[in-house]
């Protein structure tokens, strides 16, 4: 198979992005499969290209959004945002049929007498385009009934790749056995926000749900049990999230081959058969509110590896949990304050199994401030390589921007040392490769060795990717006094821990409709 030049695929999509055309003399499948990796901008882009680009971005999922909203105050709009919807069912169906559709549907909650035909319009709008479409998302309003599916039983959606629905009233709508006329094989990923389960209670197999991979299930009362394995017997990455009282043991995922659980709290939703599977899914991340979780690990894990983060500019902060070999992940997030924090303390495991941690700059006063003892702890790295805008995250402060060039330790003289890691053996230091160099120092680094707590251990510090000021080896003698020895190290690389990157949160929870939910539980 024919590899990008310098073998690196972020070339080949900057390339098929371009339309270069050596980039037609590709496998097909090759070109299909990078094409898949783009944005619906960089496809709608690329498909101006030429007509082979063209097809080949309707191939990869380029679509036609198209929304259609209802709200009592906009009728005109409403009737305005069908019309153009028809139409583009209309140039498909009569002149382009390889044309791809993507539709939100959205209604207010509103009268049953206001909103049931305007549903009925809009859901006979939405059977007319089964065969061109690839999205679709639905928020029912709380006023239909079942019969609002009989639109979607009607054929099938030989194109259907992602499905997302949308009912929260008291009285749940059933999801009927024959959606899509049975047949939607490109359908890998749904989501779904609903009151109850008894939404998925139909009493056989939903056909259409039988090959899905990824699920979305938000569920505020699970009323009973909901065995998932039964519905979605292909699922491989769940999303979940439950109001904790109700949802307690009612969600069983026995059956499923998952590699990837999200769970909005502890792990309570779930029944006991479930709570042993857990062990066996190699990536959890859990979404905590006011909850202590403790992360559900392999029996023979005896030393873990840990990474600490910022992961938006809102001071939400996670903790990615790892073995040596990295076989499983665990992450707890967002742990979210008006400060940054890091729960150490409230993860027992970590007193004792925790050898290795690696942090960013920008949560080294949130590790400083926690309130634990790591006795297993022996090598802490700490990240202060330059964001991406080129800017220090942490440091002095300059005319209100960070100084891109210089890292100084001084502010943490102005924390209070809570955390303790008696058996500290190496301290590093390190910065990746950036237009600026990062420069450390020497009167600097004393109030980062203070603050650590080391409590008589003395490890050796090794700073790699920096520049040491002043340029020969430091001397200074209250250094020597916290540290066994001082190494400059030229390349990164080398003293990056191999699980640092492997490990990272996946950022899944940083949306504010999750916020939203959390929010109505407090």
């Amino acid at each position: 198979m024919r590899s990008f030049p310098g073998n690196d695929t972020a070339t080949g999509v900057r390339a098929l992005t371009a339309g270069r055309p050596w980039v037609q003399s590709l496998p097909a499948e090759l070109s299909l499969r990078i094409a898949g990796l783009l944005s619906q901008k960089d496809l709608r882009r690329f498909s101006r290209c030429s007509r082979d680009c063209y097809t080949l971005a309707t191939d990869a999922g380029l679509y036609i959004p198209r929304t259609v909203r209802w709200d009592s105050f906009e009728e005109a709009a409403f009737r305005v945002s069908l019309e153009k919807l028809n139409q583009v069912i209309d140039y498909a169906a009569n002149i382009r049929s390889r044309l791809n559709i993507g539709i939100d549907v959205v209604f207010s909650n509103s009268t049953a007498a206001a909103v049931v035909p305007v549903a009925r319009r809009s859901m006979l709008s939405v059977q007319r385009a089964l065969p061109y479409l690839v999205r679709l998302h639905i928020s029912f309003p709380a006023f239909v009934s079942d019969a609002v599916y009989e639109a979607l039983c009607a054929d099938s959606a030989p194109k259907l790749s992602y499905l997302s629905i949308t009912h929260e009233a008291d009285d749940p709508l059933r999801t009927p056995p024959n959606l899509f006329n049975g047949a939607a094989e490109k359908l890998r990923k749904v989501t779904l926000k609903l009151t109850d389960v008894r939404s998925l209670s139909v009493g056989q197999p939903i056909a259409v749900f039988q090959s899905v991979t990824h699920l979305k299930l938000s569920v505020f009362r699970p009323s009973q049990r909901l065995a998932l394995a039964r519905t979605f017997p292909s699922l491989q990455k769940l999303a979940l999230f439950c109001s904790q009282s109700p949802a307690a043991g009612n969600i069983d995922l026995s059956g499923l081959e998952l590699r990837y659980l999200a769970l909005s709290g502890p792990t309570a939703m779930l029944n006991d058969a479930s709570q042993v599977l857990l062990q066996d899914i190699p990536v959890i991340e859990q979404y905590l509110y006011g909850a202590t979780a403790v992360p559900v690990w392999p029996a023979h894990a005896d030393e873990i590896c840990g990474v600490a983060e910022l992961w938006t500019r809102h001071g939400y902060s996670a903790v990615s949990l790892v073995p040596r070999d990295g076989s499983r992940r665990r992450t707890l997030a967002p742990f979210h304050r008006r400060e940054v924090t890091l729960p150490l303390a409230d993860i027992t495991i970590l007193a004792t199994k925790l050898v290795s941690f690696t942090l960013p700059g920008s949560v080294l006063n949130a590790f400083v401030e926690a309130p634990v003892t790591l006795d297993g702890l022996r090598e802490l790295c700490i990240d202060i390589s330059p964001s991406g805008d080129g800017f220090i995250r942490w440091g002095p402060q300059r005319g209100g921007l960070a100084v891109k060039d210089h890292i100084h330790f001084e502010y943490l003289k102005s924390a209070t040392p809570r955390v303790h890691c008696p058996a500290l053996a190496r301290l590093v230091v390190f910065a990746r490769p950036a237009a600026n160099p990062v420069v450390i120092f020497e009167e600097r680094i004393v109030p980062l060795a203070r603050a650590l707590g080391l409590r008589g251990c003395r490890p050796a510090l090794t700073l790699s990717g920096c520049a040491w000021h002043p340029a020969e080896p430091p001397v200074h003698s209250e250094i020597l006094d916290l540290v066994s020895a001082v190494h400059l190290a030229e390349c990164s690389a080398d003293c990056v821990p191999k699980y640092y990157d492997m490990c990272r949160y996946s950022g899944y929870f940083d949306t504010a409709e999750w916020d939203t939910r959390i929010n109505l539980l407090k």
